[in-house]
């Protein structure tokens, strides 16, 4: 059975991946645990600040920040 990722996770994996950052790495630099970036690399979705700790933590401009919230809340661009 092929490892399916929702949506959010993948997309985080990915910027994490791109980003050339281990979760351990990344979790120190956000103040969390690596398995916390493991769950959140899972799930479907999360709370908007725990997001954007992710984000800021891989130094993710924020003209991206919008695609990645897209994933689970619908909000209008220009609040962003």
């Amino acid at each position: 059975m092929e490892n399916i990722r929702p949506p959010l996770g993948a997309a985080l994996r990915s910027l994490r991946m791109d980003s050339e950052v281990t979760q351990e790495d990344l979790a120190a630099k956000a103040g969390t645990t690596q398995s916390a970036i493991a769950r959140l690399e899972r799930a479907s979705t999360a709370h908007v600040n725990t997001i954007l700790r992710y984000l800021c933590a891989l130094e993710v401009p924020r003209q991206e920040w919008p695609d990645v919230l897209s994933l689970v809340y619908e909000c209008p661009l220009e609040l962003m």
